[in-house]
């Protein structure tokens, strides 16, 4: 089986940018930079919410991707209408394999 396969979510990545407010503020939007960005989400267990959490990251998910999308910290994942935010990103094997993301909930599908 390969991994291609175990992706069975799409994914749209959205970057923040912003622009002047003409008031000394500024306007955030939200650009796609990946429409049909193939991907597997899966909760983290237990044991990996605790580590992470130790560190400063509040995630209860995983996203799991092919090394060929690239993402920030700043960017916004949208799943079938779940929004998530970054809370960090893991090249695992620094091979181009896949990237894994951990990612927390920001709105869900209603």
């Amino acid at each position: 089986m390969s991994f291609s396969s175990l992706l069975i979510s799409t994914a749209t990545l959205s970057r923040p940018t912003y622009t002047s407010d003409g008031g000394g503020g500024y306007t955030t939007t939200l650009s796609d930079v990946y429409l049909i960005m193939p991907c597997r989400v899966q909760p983290m267990t237990v044991n990996e919410q605790e580590t992470y959490g130790k560190k400063g990251v509040e995630s209860a998910y995983k996203l799991f991707t092919e090394s060929v999308y690239s993402f920030i910290e700043e960017d916004v994942i949208t799943i079938n209408s779940d929004v998530y935010d970054i809370q960090g990103v893991r090249n695992i094997d620094f091979m181009g394999h896949h990237t894994e993301a951990m990612i927390r909930k920001i709105k869900p599908n209603l």
